[in-house]
């Protein structure tokens, strides 16, 4: 299949597949006779996505839209792609043709705000446990979503962050023994490459619980509190001892 499609057209085109009705909510669409050779279904379509992992990093987020052949990359340093010749998006066209990353960024910026209004106005239903599930990836609801697709001129580029972000995932191993004398040296280097960011220290804080050094987490945790006075709160009482009772 040579069209672009999205994961928002797995359900679709399942359903299709089986002969069932899919939900109606769903944005996605039926590629079914892809698969039988038919090509150009939808020559008008455009594809959008987006990630808010950044922010945690104090970045900006990520915002793309596929249309036609060109992708567009809406963040703090933008990128424009013809992902028909250049699969793997090493050639950045954002000053070779200002007139398309004019249009595609209107378009996108537009897709934004039409499903922020939809979840706003409830025109995109979901049931508790998909509720429940967005809350424990920290998406709490229309507003919080809206904000944290907002842009700050000063903050980092994600790109700039990706070394970071891959020494989150290696701390985050430390929840198995084994791993957690890399999880710590992984905090560790955290800390060094972004002192200004409380990550490093949250993780650093809470390898060392696990490895029975409460002593030794409070400091960074602390530092992780003052840094994100909201965020770190349930580590740091964790981590302090609790007061005898009466």
């Amino acid at each position: 299949m040579r069209e672009f499609s999205g994961l928002v057209d797995i359900t679709p085109t399942i359903c299709a597949a089986l002969g069932i009705e899919g939900p109606q909510h769903v944005p996605g669409r039926d590629l079914t006779e892809n698969f039988y050779g038919k090509e150009g279904l939808y020559p008008d379509r455009s594809i959008f996505s987006y990630s808010i992992e950044p922010k945690k990093y104090g970045a900006n987020p990520l915002l793309s839209v596929i249309f036609g052949n060109y992708k567009y990359i809406h963040t703090t340093t933008p990128e424009l792609y013809n992902i028909s010749n250049d699969v793997y998006e090493r050639r950045n066209l954002i000053d070779v043709e200002p007139n398309r990353v004019s249009a595609l960024r209107e378009l996108l910026l537009n897709m934004v705000d039409d499903f922020a209004a939809r979840v706003r106005d409830g025109r995109t239903e979901f049931d508790s446990e998909t509720v429940r599930r967005l809350e424990s990836l920290g998406y709490v609801g229309a507003a919080d979503w809206a904000a944290n697709l907002d842009f700050d001129p000063l903050a980092s580029d994600p790109n700039d962050l990706v070394d970071y972000h891959d020494l989150m995932q290696i701390a985050r191993a430390y929840v198995w023994p084994d791993n957690r004398a890399e999880a710590l040296s992984a905090a560790e280097s955290m800390i060094e490459m972004r002192p200004d960011l409380f990550n490093g220290y949250v993780m650093k804080g809470k390898i060392l619980i696990v490895m029975d050094r409460r002593d030794d987490a409070l400091p960074y945790l602390e530092r992780a509190a003052e840094l994100d006075p909201e965020g770190t709160r349930a580590e740091l009482l964790t981590a302090r001892p609790q007061e005898p009772a009466d």
